[in-house]
Protein backbone atom coordinates (compact mmCIF):
# COMPACT_ATOMS: atom_id res chain seq x y z
CA UNK A 1 0.00 0.00 0.00
CA UNK A 2 2.90 2.29 0.59
CA UNK A 3 4.29 1.83 -2.89
CA UNK A 4 0.94 2.30 -4.66
CA UNK A 5 -0.04 5.89 -3.75
CA UNK A 6 3.48 7.21 -4.16
CA UNK A 7 3.65 5.83 -7.70
CA UNK A 8 0.32 7.39 -8.56
CA UNK A 9 1.37 10.71 -7.06
CA UNK A 10 4.67 10.60 -8.96
CA UNK A 11 2.89 9.74 -12.18
CA UNK A 12 0.28 12.49 -11.70
CA UNK A 13 3.04 14.98 -10.82
CA UNK A 14 4.97 14.10 -13.98
CA UNK A 15 1.80 14.38 -16.04
CA UNK A 16 0.98 17.79 -14.56
CA UNK A 17 4.51 18.99 -15.34
CA UNK A 18 4.29 17.90 -18.94
CA UNK A 19 0.80 19.41 -19.32
CA UNK A 20 2.08 22.62 -17.71
CA UNK A 21 4.95 22.74 -20.19
CA UNK A 22 2.50 22.14 -23.04
CA UNK A 23 0.28 24.96 -21.77
CA UNK A 24 3.18 27.36 -21.19
CA UNK A 25 3.34 29.80 -24.05
CA UNK A 26 6.86 31.19 -24.60
CA UNK A 27 5.26 34.19 -26.25
CA UNK A 28 4.64 35.67 -22.79
CA UNK A 29 8.40 36.05 -22.32
CA UNK A 30 8.52 38.13 -25.49
CA UNK A 31 5.47 40.14 -24.49
CA UNK A 32 6.87 40.94 -21.05
CA UNK A 33 10.36 41.78 -22.33
CA UNK A 34 8.86 43.96 -25.07
CA UNK A 35 6.70 45.82 -22.56
CA UNK A 36 9.65 46.33 -20.21
CA UNK A 37 11.84 47.66 -23.02
CA UNK A 38 9.10 49.99 -24.30
CA UNK A 39 8.36 51.26 -20.79
CA UNK A 40 12.05 51.89 -20.14
CA UNK A 41 12.50 53.69 -23.46
CA UNK A 42 9.52 55.91 -22.72
CA UNK A 43 9.98 56.55 -18.99
CA UNK A 44 13.76 56.84 -18.51
CA UNK A 45 14.13 60.11 -20.48
CA UNK A 46 11.26 61.66 -18.50
CA UNK A 47 12.86 60.49 -15.24
CA UNK A 48 16.15 62.08 -16.30
CA UNK A 49 14.36 65.38 -16.98
CA UNK A 50 12.81 65.26 -13.51
CA UNK A 51 16.25 64.66 -11.94
CA UNK A 52 17.73 67.59 -13.88
CA UNK A 53 14.92 69.89 -12.78
CA UNK A 54 15.34 68.80 -9.15
CA UNK A 55 19.06 69.65 -9.34
CA UNK A 56 18.21 73.06 -10.81
CA UNK A 57 15.65 73.66 -8.05
CA UNK A 58 18.32 72.79 -5.46
CA UNK A 59 20.75 75.28 -7.02
CA UNK A 60 18.07 77.98 -7.06
CA UNK A 61 17.23 77.28 -3.41
CA UNK A 62 20.91 77.79 -2.57
CA UNK A 63 20.91 81.11 -4.38
CA UNK A 64 17.77 82.18 -2.52
CA UNK A 65 19.32 81.17 0.81
CA UNK A 66 22.45 83.21 0.02
CA UNK A 67 20.36 86.23 -1.00
CA UNK A 68 18.34 86.01 2.22
CA UNK A 69 21.49 85.73 4.31
CA UNK A 70 22.97 88.69 2.45
CA UNK A 71 19.79 90.70 3.05
CA UNK A 72 19.89 89.86 6.76
CA UNK A 73 23.53 90.94 6.99
CA UNK A 74 22.69 94.21 5.26
CA UNK A 75 19.77 94.80 7.62
CA UNK A 76 22.01 94.15 10.61
CA UNK A 77 24.55 96.67 9.30
CA UNK A 78 21.82 99.22 8.62
CA UNK A 79 20.37 98.81 12.14
CA UNK A 80 23.84 99.25 13.60
CA UNK A 81 24.31 102.45 11.57
CA UNK A 82 20.89 103.78 12.60
CA UNK A 83 21.61 103.09 16.27
CA UNK A 84 24.76 105.22 16.05
CA UNK A 85 27.01 102.38 17.18
CA UNK A 86 30.50 103.91 17.53
CA UNK A 87 32.23 100.58 16.87
CA UNK A 88 30.54 100.28 13.47
CA UNK A 89 31.43 103.87 12.56
CA UNK A 90 35.02 103.27 13.65
CA UNK A 91 35.24 100.12 11.52
CA UNK A 92 33.69 101.85 8.52
CA UNK A 93 36.12 104.78 8.75
CA UNK A 94 39.08 102.46 9.23
CA UNK A 95 37.97 100.34 6.31
CA UNK A 96 37.05 103.19 3.96
CA UNK A 97 40.14 105.33 4.56
CA UNK A 98 42.43 102.44 5.38
CA UNK A 99 43.34 104.04 8.70
CA UNK A 100 43.71 102.40 12.09
CA UNK A 101 42.81 104.34 15.27
CA UNK A 102 45.77 105.42 17.39
CA UNK A 103 46.83 102.77 19.82
CA UNK A 104 45.26 99.89 17.85
CA UNK A 105 47.39 97.37 16.03
CA UNK A 106 45.80 95.70 13.01
CA UNK A 107 45.94 91.95 12.89
CA UNK A 108 44.68 91.58 9.32
CA UNK A 109 43.96 94.38 6.93
CA UNK A 110 40.78 93.83 4.98
CA UNK A 111 40.48 95.13 1.50
CA UNK A 112 37.13 95.46 -0.21
CA UNK A 113 37.20 97.12 -3.60
CA UNK A 114 33.47 96.84 -4.22
CA UNK A 115 32.31 99.26 -1.53
CA UNK A 116 29.79 98.49 1.17
CA UNK A 117 28.16 95.66 -0.81
CA UNK A 118 31.40 93.68 -0.94
CA UNK A 119 31.82 94.24 2.80
CA UNK A 120 28.31 92.84 3.37
CA UNK A 121 29.01 89.87 1.08
CA UNK A 122 32.24 89.11 2.92
CA UNK A 123 30.25 88.77 6.16
CA UNK A 124 27.50 86.64 4.62
CA UNK A 125 27.89 82.89 5.18
CA UNK A 126 27.95 80.84 2.01
CA UNK A 127 25.31 78.08 2.04
CA UNK A 128 26.38 74.45 1.87
CA UNK A 129 26.44 72.91 -1.61
CA UNK A 130 23.34 71.01 -2.56
CA UNK A 131 22.79 67.68 -4.21
CA UNK A 132 24.21 67.28 -7.69
CA UNK A 133 22.40 65.55 -10.51
CA UNK A 134 22.72 61.78 -10.68
CA UNK A 135 25.29 60.54 -13.21
CA UNK A 136 24.06 59.03 -16.44
CA UNK A 137 24.08 55.24 -16.63
CA UNK A 138 24.76 53.09 -19.69
CA UNK A 139 21.04 52.25 -19.92
CA UNK A 140 20.18 55.95 -20.03
CA UNK A 141 22.77 56.61 -22.72
CA UNK A 142 21.23 53.87 -24.87
CA UNK A 143 17.64 54.93 -24.22
CA UNK A 144 18.28 58.66 -24.73
CA UNK A 145 20.90 58.69 -27.43
CA UNK A 146 20.77 57.81 -31.09
CA UNK A 147 19.80 54.21 -30.20
CA UNK A 148 16.44 55.20 -28.69
CA UNK A 149 14.46 54.56 -31.91
CA UNK A 150 16.14 51.15 -32.12
CA UNK A 151 15.18 50.37 -28.52
CA UNK A 152 11.58 51.36 -29.25
CA UNK A 153 11.57 49.28 -32.43
CA UNK A 154 13.06 46.26 -30.65
CA UNK A 155 10.48 46.56 -27.85
CA UNK A 156 7.70 46.75 -30.41
CA UNK A 157 9.12 43.78 -32.32
CA UNK A 158 9.33 41.67 -29.14
CA UNK A 159 5.77 42.62 -28.28
CA UNK A 160 4.62 41.75 -31.79
CA UNK A 161 6.45 38.41 -31.69
CA UNK A 162 4.86 37.57 -28.37
CA UNK A 163 1.34 38.47 -29.46
CA UNK A 164 1.15 37.37 -33.09
CA UNK A 165 3.85 34.96 -34.16
CA UNK A 166 4.63 32.63 -31.29
CA UNK A 167 1.11 31.65 -30.20
CA UNK A 168 0.86 29.81 -33.54
CA UNK A 169 2.69 26.95 -31.86
CA UNK A 170 -0.05 26.44 -29.25
CA UNK A 171 -2.55 23.58 -29.70
CA UNK A 172 -5.56 25.91 -29.94
CA UNK A 173 -4.05 27.93 -32.77
CA UNK A 174 -3.04 24.76 -34.67
CA UNK A 175 -6.63 23.61 -34.83
CA UNK A 176 -7.76 27.07 -35.98
CA UNK A 177 -5.19 27.12 -38.80
CA UNK A 178 -5.91 23.55 -40.01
Amino acid sequence: MRGGPSREFGASQGASRSSLMRRFDPGWCFVLSGLVLLAAALLVPAWRDVQTIRAQVGALEQQVAFARAREQTGRTLLEALRSDDPAVYQRLVAWQWNLVPLGDEPVIRERHDGGISSWVEARTPIPAPGQDAVGMTALERVLQGPFRPWALALGGLLLLLGIVVLPMGSPASRTAVA
